[in-house]
């Protein structure tokens, strides 16, 4: 795994950065693909779980520069820093004392993990874990591109991960607001 680090850390920072996007916006595509044909097999559809998701949906229920403002730039800012900042050094650091170890391993697996797992605020049960493991690859590679700026050595690691997280919400925020428009049509 270390080694992994070290040769992604030798290719170009907006390279690797446009490398990470593409993979996270497959993820997506993939995640959506999944959650449309085969969510309905998975969770069947009711008329009362439609509603609730529509009237309890934050996207549909606020101005669109409330959401753009969430999603886009504060989601990734406390995001960045909560998770590949904060939880990632600190379990470096745990690492590093308790198992004496310099390998960034744990870190980058209980930080990835954490991240999906933050994400899962539906009440649905479906929905709670298909968020989850749709989000882990999000997570696996925000947090592997914090390490392998951390190994670049080359100022921090905070600036790329957020702006490669915002990128990837404004995608998914152009996404919800063409989904938004066709619902909005077809009633």
């Amino acid at each position: 795994m270390e080694n992994l680090y070290t040769s992604l850390a030798k290719i170009s920072k907006v390279r690797l950065f446009f490398l990470f996007w593409a993979i996270a916006e497959f993820f997506s595509i993939v995640s959506v693909v999944i959650v449309v044909f085969l969510g309905d097999f998975l969770v069947p559809a009711s008329h009362e779980n439609e509603e609730f998701y529509l009237n309890n949906d934050a996207f549909f229920n606020n101005p669109l520069f409330v959401i753009f403002l969430g999603l886009v730039v504060i989601a990734p800012i406390v995001e960045t820093t909560i998770f590949q900042v904060i939880l990632l050094n600190l379990t470096k650091r745990l690492t590093l004392v308790v198992i004496k170890s310099d390998s960034w391993l744990p870190a980058f697996v209980i930080t990835s993990i954490l991240f999906a797992y933050s994400h899962a605020l539906v009440s649905n049960s479906f929905s709670d874990i298909s968020n989850v493991l749709f989000r882990i690859p999000g997570g696996v590679l925000l947090t592997l591109l914090a390490i392998v700026e951390r190994e670049r050595k080359q100022g921090s690691a905070f600036i790329p991960v957020a702006c490669l997280h915002g990128l990837h919400n404004l995608v998914t925020f152009f996404t919800l607001l063409v989904l938004e428009t066709m619902l909005a049509l077809d009633s």
